[in-house]
Formats: structure tokens, C-alpha cells, sequence
């Protein structure tokens, strides 16, 4: 076997093709490097190399193989008597040692560049180790197929099936109606996919299983071609026996990488990364080696396990890993969108999560796991508002955000003060431990559908309140601890008034958010008035005239509200911001009060400021004129009669997102305490810093990699060539 590796090997390095496909390969490296190292992804260099290597790898074999059919060669090792294990072995070796150069520079370059950066080696290696094995993979194969085709003009045809047919087999599956157990298993034998799965910073052993026997696979098929062409088949009952021992080893080896792709790839990827892309935290792991309760994760992936994110994936089993109650499930979100629909999941981006465990559940986008915080910003912006302005950035094509928010957005993403934190352990063991508590608040929605802003929604989850929406509020049912009115736009009817008054009277909490556009509704205000509340008879919006209290000139019934004192309501004792006030109407409180019911106003006017602006059939605002030259009018008011409570704030966008992005406001601390106030609500979640996520990449300027891109693409190439040629020529000479 060493005699013909090294008699192969010398015919390579004395024709001019083999310096050229090495020199080509060399600059493609250099290439890669140049554009990928700056930015830590030196593991991704080989990906790049894949298509420029399966274009030159069929060259080699196709000139050894018109080289065999002319000159007899293979005659010649047959005289010797070497085997035919030993002539394919030997040929595949010589191949692959070509192709091994430019690998060569390519392991060098981790350690030469770490001394300006971080580099990742545990994932670049295993990426060069899959490389490797791909480019064996499609060498072995390249004997198999020229040793049965009988011309060397069709051979050089056909030696690009192969390469070919890697690139389209993934594209060929998934045309394919395949569940998915029978796409996974397919995917399984795919040889690009597999090499893919060691750039992912995981070791992974069922890919290299497959790989490996796809290469013994090819190397056998190839020796019994080689034995059959030396004549040793020629006896019927040899024949069967290698077509026998072929069949055989085609259907093990197909079956060892099918049956590898089955089992669990957090069971058998072990990580090669220093530090994990996305850390589990201490805090997560001590909280999960105590959980008592079964919860499953679905992960929502459009297209399934095979589209997942590698890097979330493998956070998510490693998670399940650290309890045994904890399970992880992918959905394919395109072929079921009855899951979505069962879990209101529909506006979920892709690549986000379900948490399920005791009945309730929480959904969690994937653009909350992340964080990204300016420092020059911290004085004029919260966490949830920068969040909110890169939200906008990163989805301004869904129709929801304002141009201002998108532009500002864009600005704080394009900030160099910018840095990223994950938040995926605090998100998701929040996430646990909201779907397995005792003490969370069930919340009812009744009203427009998708009234509540969903920014306030996800709040007030994270306050521990579980959301469910009826249909009516004869639906109120009796495991509800607070219904929510939210801006409906017909009245109600007079049985559901009775059951709402029924609900209150066993002393329930009421929660109601009416807007100034929709006509009066007797039925419900007929609650209302049992209470001590009504409105206008006319359609109005309150307005501030005190400047010191506007956030625009304007537009005068956007101000910041006057609130009660903390000795007359228990909701505002820990509030010490400002609450802004947006379109909102007027709550007449009665100055008879029915017995037993107390009153207390949480947010009006000032006392000879406030005014009244009342709205025509066209919108028109027309300033109503009173007989004091101002009059306080109540925008927000608290009512109780035994147990039973009613809150009532007039103005839906004081409880969006557009109120809250105002600076120097809290309206969903102010409605949160409220409601936690109504609830008896003592649910706090799981404290979870979040991490920093670092990336690798060199400390180089423009200059820098201006260097290293002349080194690497021009000089160690033409330090290569230029030698190879003299040494051509004078061999040529002699």
C-alpha cells in the first residue's frame, strides 16, 4: 500500500494540473480568511471552500484515470502482486494527501491569528475535520465511478455527478412530501448537510459516523472493482459472493448513518467551544435541578429540524438535560398550523418557543431572548423602551411601527456603544416558572379582539398574570381573579350586565378600559352607575390647560395626569413617576354615592386646569365652554362596594406602548400596581442576570486586513507556484 501511495503521490507532483488546483486552493483559502477571519468566523472558511472543492476535486482522479487507461499502470501493480486493497487504499491516500495542503495552512491559521483575537479552536478544527472527510468522501466516490465507466471521455462527464448531485440533494428531499422521521432519515445520508454539522461549534458523532462509513463504503465497492478487473471474479460463485458482500455493505452502512440521525444530538454533540454561544447561567441550573413539574418547550421552526437555529437548538437540549421534567419539542410550523391556532401563536416570529406545563402556557418570541443596550443612552431610554426602537428596526416591514420609531431604531443599531446580551436563560426559566406556579393571577379578557397592546400584555406576564379570552362575560366562569373590559365597541347585554353585576357582587375585580370613539352603552354603564361611576352625555375628551402638565402644545388632551395621594389610594404608595394621560373621556362620579360603596379618583386634571373638548359626528373637537372658568375632570377612577372593585381609566392608549415610549413616564407600573392591588398579586419571578455575548474576531483596521489579505491571498500562493514551476521546468529540460 505505501509503495503505490508513494508512486501515485510522485506521478501527481510532476504535472502541472495538480500545482494549479493547489494554487487555486491556496488563494480561496486566503479569500475566505481575509472576509471571515476579521469577524470570528474562521470555523465558516471551509463552507466558503466547499463549492471551488467539489469543482476541482473530480480533475485529480479524472487525470490518474486517463493516465491508468494509456499507459497500463494498473498492469503493472497486478505483476507485482500487490493487492487490491492495497492499490485502492494506496490511490484514495495519495488523492486525499493533495487535497491536505491547503487544509495545512488552514489549521495553521487559528493559531498564528490568535495572538490578535479570539478564536474559537474547538469549532474551527472540527469544521476542518469535516472538510476533510467530505473531500475523502468525494474521492472515494470518484474511484468508484471511473472504475466502472469504460471510456475516459465519459468518465470526465460523469466524474461531476457527484458533486452535483451533493449540492441538489437537500433541494431534491424537500420537494419530497416526507414526514418528519423519513426527511430526517433522509437527510441523514446527505453529504454536504453532514459536514455543515461540524461548523456548529459541537462534535458531531452521528455525522462523523456517516461519513466515515460512506468512505469504507466506497473504498470497498472500489476494491471489488479492482478485484474484478484483475480477474479474480471470474468464477460465478466469486461473483455472488462480492455482489453479495457489496450488498451487504451498502445496507450497514446506510443503516449505521440513518440509525445515527436518530438518536438525540445532545446526547452524542458534546460542545468543542471554550464557552458556550449561549451560557446557562448558575442561577438557571440550581432552579431547574428543583423542578417538580412536567414542562415541555416547543420550539416553532418554520421547515422543522431541519431550519432550526444550531446554536438555540442545542441550548434548548442542553436545558432539558439539567431536568428530567423538562422536555424540548421542534415544531414544523408549516405543516402545523394547528398548533399555532391552539396556542394563539400566530404572530409569533420563527425560531420562538411555547412553554406548556399544568394546563396554562406562555409564548415567547425569539427576539426576546436578546438584549441590546447603548450606554450613551441609558439616562433617556429603559431597557424595554431600547428594546422596543430595535424591535422596530428589525421588523418595520410588519405594518405596526411608526417611521420615527424604524429611523431611531436604525440609528441604535448602527451605534458603536451598542453591545448584545442574551437573555435566553432568564426569559425561558421565567417562562418555567410562570407555567408551574401556584399563585398566578388568571386574568380575563373580554372586548375588541386584540385590544390590549401586546407590549403591556407581555408586562404584565412577566408580573405573573395568566391571560385567557371569553367569548362574553357570561363566560366569566369561577377561577377569575380579574376580568378585563377592554375597549369594547357595542354594549353589552342585558344578560351579561346581570352576570357582570353578579361577578362583582360575589366580590370579583373589574377592570375597564373604554375608549372616547365608541357610542354610550347603557347596559354596561348601568354597572357602572351601581358603583358610583358614569359618563357624559356627550362624547368628549379630556384636555389639560396647564402647560406645566402638557407633552404637546399641540395637542392639549395628551398631559400628564394629576394622581391620587398615596394616603387616599393604596395603588399609587409606591408610584413616584408620572403617568401620561392620551384621548381620554370623562368619568362623572355621583355625589351620591350608593350605600356601602367608596370612590377615590387615580388620575384627573388640576382642579381649575382641566377642560373639555366635545367630539362631533365628523371628529370634530369643539372646547366646551363651563360656567367656572375650569373644572377637574376624572380620567381614571377606583370604586368599591364589599369585595368587589372597578376600575375604570378611559383612554386604551394610555395602556399601549405610545404612552409608554413617552420619557420620564411608568403608565404600566401605575396599571400593573393597580392590578396587583385587585389581585392580591405576590408572584415574582426568578432574578436572572443576563450575558454578555461575545464573539470571536481579530483586533485588525482597515489596514490590518488590508495586510493580511496580501499575505494570504498573494503571497503564499505565488511562494507556492513559482517554485512548483521551476521545478517543472527543469524537470522538463532533463
Amino acid at each position: 500500500m505505501f509503495s503505490v501511495y508513494r508512486k501515485e503521490l510522485k506521478l501527481y507532483f510532476r504535472t502541472k494540473s495538480t500545482y494549479i488546483i493547489l494554487t487555486i486552493l491556496l488563494a480561496a483559502v486566503g479569500i475566505s480568511a481575509t472576509i471571515l477571519a476579521p469577524m470570528g468566523g474562521l470555523q465558516f472558511i471551509p463552507v466558503y471552500l466547499t463549492p471551488i472543492t467539489l469543482a476541482l476535486v473530480p480533475l485529480l482522479p479524472i487525470f490518474a484515470d486517463r493516465r491508468q487507461k494509456r499507459t497500463h499502470f494498473e498492469d503493472c501493480y497486478f505483476a507485482m502482486g500487490i493487492s487490491p486493497v492495497s492499490l485502492t487504499v494506496g490511490r484514495f491516500l495519495a488523492s486525499l494527501t493533495v487535497f491536505l495542503i491547503p487544509v495545512l495552512e488552514l489549521a495553521l491559521l487559528p493559531t498564528l491569528l490568535s495572538a490578535i483575537g479570539n478564536i474559537s479552536f474547538g469549532s474551527v478544527y472540527t469544521s476542518i475535520l469535516g472538510y476533510v472527510l467530505l473531500t475523502a468522501l468525494l474521492i472515494s466516490l470518484e474511484q468508484v465511478l471511473l472504475a466502472i465507466l469504460p471510456t475516459s471521455r465519459i468518465g470526465a462527464v460523469c466524474a461531476y455527478i457527484p458533486p452535483v448531485a451533493f449540492y441538489l440533494y437537500h433541494f431534491l428531499i424537500t420537494l419530497l412530501p416526507l414526514d418528519e422521521i423519513p426527511l430526517s432519515l433522509m437527510t441523514s445520508i446527505n453529504p454536504v448537510g453532514l459536514f455543515y454539522a461540524f461548523t456548529y461549534g459541537r462534535f458531531p458523532i452521528a455525522d462523523l459516523t456517516s461519513l466515515l462509513s460512506g468512505i469504507v463504503l466506497c473504498l470497498a465497492l472500489a476494491t471489488i472493482l479492482c478485484r474484478n478487473r484483475r480477474g479474480d471474479l471470474q468464477l460465478p460463485t466469486r461473483r455472488r459472493k462480492a455482489k453479495t458482500l457489496a450488498a451487504v455493505a451498502l445496507v450497514l452502512s446506510l443503516c449505521l448513518s440513518m440509525g445515527a440521525s436518530l438518536i438525540p444530538e445532545h446526547l452524542i454533540n458534546p460542545s468543542v467551544k471554550n464557552a458556550e454561544t449561549f451560557e446557562i447561567v448558575a442561577e438557571t441550573k440550581d432552579y431547574l435541578k428543583q423542578l417538580e413539574d412536567d414542562v415541555t418547550i416547543y420550539y416553532l421552526v418554520d421547515g422543522g429540524k431541519k431550519s432550526a437555529d444550531i446554536d438555540i437548538q442545542y441550548f434548548l437540549y442542553d436545558l432539558a438535560e439539567l431536568s428530567p421534567h423538562l422536555r424540548v419539542e421542534i415544531i414544523n410550523t408549516a405543516k402545523d398550523s394547528d398548533f399555532l391556532a391552539h396556542y394563539g401563536a400566530t404572530q409569533l416570529s420563527n425560531q420562538s418557543f411555547v412553554v406548556v406545563s399544568n394546563g396554562r402556557h406562555i409564548l415567547l418570541d425569539n427576539n426576546d431572548l436578546y438584549h441590546y443596550y447603548n450606554a450613551d443612552l441609558q439616562a433617556s431610554l429603559s431597557p424595554t423602551q431600547y428594546a422596543y426602537y430595535l424591535s422596530a428596526y428589525a421588523n418595520q416591514s410588519s405594518g405596526q411601527y411608526s417611521e420615527n420609531a424604524i429611523e431611531f431604531g436604525a440609528q441604535l443599531y448602527s451605534s458603536q456603544t451598542t453591545v448584545a446580551y442574551f437573555d435566553g436563560c432568564m426569559r425561558l426559566t421565567n417562562a418555567i416558572h410562570y407555567v408551574t406556579s401556584e399563585n398566578v393571577p388568571i386574568a380575563k379578557i373580554y372586548g375588541s379582539q386584540n385590544a390590549m397592546d401586546a407590549s403591556l400584555r407581555d408586562y404584565l406576564i412577566a408580573g405573573g398574570y395568566y391571560f385567557e379570552e371569553i367569548p362574553s362575560p357570561l363566560n366569566i366562569g369561577t377561577n377569575c381573579d380579574l376580568l378585563i373590559l377592554h375597549t369594547p365597541k357595542t354594549d353589552i347585554t342585558e344578560d351579561e350586565a346581570k352576570a357582570l353585576s353578579s361577578y362583582l357582587g360575589d366580590g370579583g375585580k373589574v377592570f375597564l378600559v373604554t375608549s372616547c370613539i365608541y357610542p354610550n352603552m347603557p347596559n354596561l354603564h348601568s354597572v357602572t352607575q351601581k358603583f358610583g361611576l358614569d359618563v357624559l352625555d356627550v362624547k368628549n375628551i379630556v384636555g389639560e390647560t396647564d402647560k406645566d402638565y402638557y407633552y404637546s402644545a399641540e395637542l392639549p388632551y395628551s398631559f400628564s395626569a394629576h394622581i391620587a395621594s398615596r394616603d387616599k389610594c393604596e395603588i399609587t404608595t409606591d408610584f413616584d413617576s408620572q403617568f401620561v394621560v392620551i384621548t381620554a373621556h370623562a368619568i362623572q362620579i355621583d355625589d351620591n354615592t350608593p350605600d356601602g360603596v367608596t370612590v377615590v379618583p387615580l388620575l384627573y386634571t388640576g382642579e381649575k386646569t382641566g377642560a373639555l373638548y366635545t367630539v362631533d359626528e365628523n371628529g370634530k373637537l369643539t372646547k366646551e365652554e363651563s360656567e367656572e372658568a375650569s373644572t377637574q375632570y376624572v380620567c381614571a377612577a377606583v370604586a368599591q362596594k364589599g369585595e368587589g372593585t372597578l376600575l375604570w381609566l378611559t383612554s386604551p392608549e394610555s395602556a399601549s406602548i405610545i404612552a409608554y415610549n413617552f420619557p420620564q413616564t411608568d403608565n404600566f407600573t401605575l396599571i400593573r400596581s393597580a392590578m396587583n392591588w385587585m389581585t392580591d398579586n405576590t408572584y415574582t419571578g426568578v432574578s436572572i442576570s443576563s450575558t454578555l455575548m461575545t464573539t470571536d474576531g481579530l483586533a485588525l483596521d482597515t489596514n490590518g486586513i488590508t495586510v493580511l489579505g496580501i499575505v494570504l491571498i498573494l503571497i503564499l500562493p505565488l511562494a507556492f507556484i513559482i517554485p512548483s514551476a521551476v521545478y517543472l521546468y527543469k524537470r522538463k529540460k532533463r
